[in-house]
């Protein structure tokens, strides 16, 4: 009979000391998925109200600018026109240049949203 009790008290143990903490942990993940579905949903929700723009609306700096022929024949960002002129003339750490960080055509542009 004291062989039963003391094997019953050391499942019960083996249980409580593994058991618990898998319970908690499992409630855990649970909590912390729906938390991270209702997070995701918002963001969503977020992103549906905020208006799409793409770069076919973007009018292109050397229009902006009004930049000569010879000015535009030199110029990177004219040999890429699917791409906003500060991204062309990134430094090569990837850094914005000095010059476009204070320029109209980047402080006006389009945020685009992604989707």
């Amino acid at each position: 009979m004291e062989v039963v009790v003391s094997t019953l008290l050391m499942v019960f143990g083996l249980l409580l000391r593994i058991g618990v903490p898998l319970v908690i942990t499992a409630l855990l993940v649970w909590f912390l998925k729906r938390l991270d579905a209702r997070w995701q949903k918002q963001i969503e929700e977020e992103n549906a109200s905020l208006p799409r723009v793409s770069l076919a609306s973007n009018p292109g700096c050397w229009k902006i600018k009004d930049c000569s022929p010879e000015m535009k024949a030199g110029c990177p960002a004219m040999a890429r026109l699917d791409t906003p002129c500060w991204q062309v003339l990134r430094e090569r750490n990837g850094t914005l240049k000095q010059g476009c960080l204070g320029c109209r055509v980047f402080r006006e542009a389009p945020v685009p949203v992604a989707g």
